[in-house]
């Protein structure tokens, strides 16, 4: 058990998941697949959300943590969800992200929060 903040961990998880439809599956509907690990030592809380989807471009990747990129810009994004999950990690839950990706064989966040 932690005691944290349940709101943040909610955020996180539905920009994460909404991202994964919205990007990673939007051509891939079948066998389409999304991994959660979560592990806890004395120090720290990991979660990773993995998914096999289209993962991104390495231009994408290096800036996808920056407020208003998206890929769907003309089609309703607005490229704030994987910054608004950065600053919930960073910011609320004195943590870090990682990100690990490539075209064609999916993406993978992994989070480390301190307890």
């Amino acid at each position: 058990m932690i005691y944290s903040y349940p709101g943040a961990y909610a955020q996180l998880l539905n920009n994460l998941i909404q991202n994964a439809i919205i990007h990673a599956f939007e051509f891939k509907k079948e066998n389409a697949i999304i991994k959660i690990v979560l592990s806890l030592d004395e120090n720290v809380f990991m979660f990773s959300f993995e998914d096999n989807g289209a993962g991104m471009s390495e231009e994408i990747k290096e800036t996808a943590f920056d407020p208003f990129v998206t890929t769907k810009r003309n089609a309703g994004g607005t490229g704030l969800g994987l910054n608004i999950s950065y600053n919930i990690v960073t910011q609320k839950l004195k943590g870090t992200i990682e990100l690990q990706t490539q075209k064609g064989k999916g993406t993978k966040f992994t989070v480390y929060i301190p307890v």
